[in-house]
């Protein structure tokens, strides 16, 4: 077994400013539909708080993968970070990011999530079976 992992830290004002420039194709280019919906049911604050710890998640998802944002097609709105039902955050990969994680062996994949002020921070731990050695390019 072996760790991965991944972090990021983004401005609030950042994404903030990328919606109000890109509207609704913004939104559809790195966020999922599941996403947008749960982050609709927010205040504008709360919106752009929560728009914000969830690139920087999907940011951390990608650096852990060892992808990054373009490499073997892995783009943003194939990780979606979701809240589930205790009010944790979840990632679900689809698409090329998936299967990255396959590829890696992925048997456990955790997010950790915060903001305060206009600085928004995530970690992305991924439990990996093997020793890390042959990561199909990873």
């Amino acid at each position: 077994m072996h760790v991965r992992c991944g972090t990021d830290l983004t401005r609030v004002s950042r994404i903030r400013q990328a919606v109000t420039r890109g509207g609704d194709a913004f939104l559809r280019k790195v966020y999922s539909e599941a996403e947008r919906q749960q982050v609709s049911l927010l205040g504008e604050r709360r919106r752009m708080e929560s728009l914000a710890v969830r690139f920087a998640a999907k940011e951390a998802v990608a650096k852990a993968l060892g992808t990054g944002f373009g490499h073997r097609g892995v783009a943003p709105a194939d990780i979606g970070i979701l809240t589930n039902g205790w009010g944790a955050p979840e990632a679900v990969l689809t698409g090329p990011a998936a299967r990255v994680l396959r590829e890696l062996g992925v048997c456990s994949l955790s997010v950790s999530l915060s903001h305060e002020g206009d600085l928004a921070l995530a970690c992305c731990t991924l439990l990996c079976e093997g020793d890390g050695q042959s990561e199909s390019g990873a």
